[in-house]
């Protein structure tokens, strides 16, 4: 298992590596995008895999917003889970969040100059 800093490049040795990548990324639209993005580029170019991402639910326009974000990297969802992890004390999102299953193409370019900023939450509301 590795941990990486998802915010930040990440190391060539991870790049094109992988088959899987899970991730509880930040609750915004870019925080959810920037660790996507970054998951994508670990996963092998000529195979592709799956990318397993928690999500909150999202305001309609926002969901829409990520949902094209991810679909502009190639990816696609193969299964989506509500509700699947619930938070105590977590009311900012109904205390739920989703889980979805995606195929990752792989071969994913870095988004992150565009989606590293303000990816937490608290940041957005600054």
């Amino acid at each position: 298992m590795n941990e990486i800093n998802l915010i930040e490049e990440i190391p060539k040795q991870h790049k094109n590596m992988h088959d899987i990548f899970i991730t509880d990324p930040p609750y915004t639209v870019q925080g959810l995008t920037r660790f996507v993005n970054v998951g994508g580029e670990m996963i092998r170019e000529n195979t592709g895999g799956i990318g397993f991402v928690s999500y909150p639910n999202l305001r309609p326009t926002d969901n829409s917003v990520f949902f094209e974000n991810i679909s502009s990297m190639g990816l696609s969802p193969q299964e989506l889970i509500p509700g699947f992890n619930e938070y105590v004390g977590s009311q900012i999102h109904a205390s739920r969040s989703n889980m979805g299953r995606f195929f990752v193409p792989g071969g994913i370019k870095d988004f992150g100059k565009i989606f590293s900023d303000r990816i937490y939450t608290k940041s957005r509301n600054t």
